[in-house]
Formats: structure tokens, C-alpha cells, sequence
């Protein structure tokens, strides 16, 4: 049995005539219950057709000027795939799910066929003392004009091939790093 809609279930209740409600939660596939209450609303003249919340804006929606400024930022940078991207605005304090700037890049048509693979693997790490961040046992330096705080996230680029990294990524700008020193961990690998 189809329920029916909104609009066909006024009439059939101010036409009830002789039939009950239990007759007509048959007919139109709503509840007694429901029906009794739609038929009350009705009386009072506080029934609507129309869902209430037909016609609001979502609360989690984004403005098409954030999302040029997100499609823009998107198209000026290099990146070889979409969580390189998000780990990106996650470094500029942007806090959009993965999966909506996914969707967002695709429902655009802005992703770009991939010229040449990257040399380059990427890593979301969070230094481990002021300008300092750890990689497979060993700890290195950013060399940075700023200091970047204990537990900042920093986006680690390390080199497919060899696995050294190069460099960091943060608030947007490039550090080169310089070696510090390997730990050595009875238990294998360290904290970080």
C-alpha cells in the first residue's frame, strides 16, 4: 500500500464521513494515531502540507565564495593527490573533512591528469619539541626563522627512493631540515 502524501490526506479526512479512523489508516497507509493527530492540526488551522523545514539552509553548508577560494588554492598548488591537499589546509588551520574536499575537487572537474608521478612521499607529523620532529629514529632539526611550537602539525616530505627527508611544510612555507641524531629504542620503535 503507497502512503499517501500531504496534500491528498486533507480532504480525505474533512470527507471522512461515516469511516473510521482505523478504515482510514487502510486507505492512506498513515497510523490511527498519526491521523488523529493530522485531523486535530486540521480543526485548529496549524496543519501545513509543507515540511517545516523545507526552504532553511543546512547548517553545515559552505558558500560558493569558500569554495572558489578552496578550488583556487587547489589549482595554484602542486599536489599529487587529494590527502596531500587536505593535509595542506589542515596545516593552514582549514578544518574540512576529507572526504567533502574529495567530492568538492571531483563535482568541479578540476583534477588535473597527472603529468609525472612524484618523487615525493608525505607525512602529517607533529614536532616533538620546539623545531624539532622525528622519522624512522631520527631526529631532526627545522631550520626556521620562527619557532614552530611543541606538538604544531607539520607536513613531512620524504623521498620515495631513499626515504630521507628533504623538507617540512608549515603554515605554507618550505624549511629544509638538518640531521640531529639517531635513538636507539630497546622496545623497537620510539614514541613518535
Amino acid at each position: 500500500m503507497k502512503k499517501l502524501s500531504r496534500e491528498e490526506i486533507i480532504p480525505l479526512l474533512l470527507n471522512r464521513g461515516t469511516k473510521t479512523y482505523k478504515e482510514l489508516s487502510m486507505i492512506s497507509g498513515y497510523h490511527e494515531k498519526s491521523l488523529i493527530r493530522i485531523s486535530k492540526q486540521i480543526e485548529r488551522g496549524k496543519y501545513s502540507s509543507i515540511h517545516g523545514n523545507s526552504g532553511r539552509v543546512p547548517h553545515n553548508k559552505i558558500d560558493d565564495k569558500k569554495k572558489k577560494e578552496l578550488l583556487s588554492i587547489y589549482q595554484k598548488g602542486v599536489y599529487s593527490n587529494k590527502k596531500e591537499f587536505y593535509c595542506y589546509l589542515c596545516s593552514l588551520g582549514y578544518a574540512y573533512s576529507y572526504s567533502f574536499l574529495a567530492k568538492l575537487i571531483v563535482k568541479e572537474k578540476t583534477v588535473q591528469k597527472k603529468k609525472r608521478k612524484n618523487k615525493y612521499s608525505l607525512f602529517l607529523r607533529k614536532t616533538i619539541a620546539e623545531n624539532k620532529i622525528q622519522y624512522q629514529n631520527k631526529r631532526y632539526f627545522i631550520k626556521s626563522e620562527l619557532p614552530i611550537k611543541h606538538h604544531e602539525k607539520v607536513m613531512l616530505y620524504v623521498e620515495r627512493k631513499t626515504l630521507k627527508p628533504l623538507f617540512v611544510i608549515y603554515q605554507g612555507k618550505k624549511y629544509y631540515l638538518l640531521y640531529e641524531k639517531t635513538l636507539i629504542s630497546k622496545k623497537g620503535n620510539t614514541k613518535y
